[in-house]
């Protein structure tokens, strides 16, 4: 009986990756179950890379306008960011992976700056609305990488 108490107290507790995250619910479905800290956060990139391709073209679908286009070209350098930043998790290179994820953030947060700039928000509602998830998701791995 004591056993039982110990090992399912200690799972009522938690201590998976995502327990102090930000955004436990959208860091826990990103991590796909994985609770060493290294493969969540490889998990949570992978993640992010395809939500940043979605995003991409879905932006596509909108049209060719100019601010749309630096949108699409911002998602670009943020998937071949993030696919470099699981090269640097590889390597163990955490400056480097904290850099390249950082720098997703940022080219999220510049999408929206340009449409808004671009007057084009009521548009693009829903890039805007996805952009907003694509940054929570970035700093979730931010968040993760302190982790590893």
């Amino acid at each position: 009986m004591i056993f039982l108490v110990a090992v399912f107290g200690g799972q009522a507790k938690g201590g998976g990756p995502c327990d102090k995250a930000d955004h436990v619910q959208l860091c826990q479905t990103a991590v796909k179950g994985a609770t060493e800290p290294e493969a969540a956060l490889k998990a949570a990139i992978e993640h992010l890379i395809v939500e940043t391709e979605r995003a991409r073209d879905e932006a596509a679908k909108l049209g060719k306008m100019e601010p749309l286009d630096v949108c699409k070209t911002n998602y670009n350098d943020a998937i071949r960011g993030l696919k470099e930043s699981l090269n640097h998790l590889k390597t163990k290179d955490k400056r480097s992976l904290k850099t390249k994820l950082s720098a997703a953030l940022t080219f999220y947060v510049t999408c929206d700056d340009t449409l808004a700039e671009g007057r084009v928000v009521q548009l693009a509602s829903d890039v805007l609305t996805t952009d907003a998830m694509l940054r929570q998701l970035a700093g979730v791995c931010l968040y993760l990488a302190t982790l590893t």
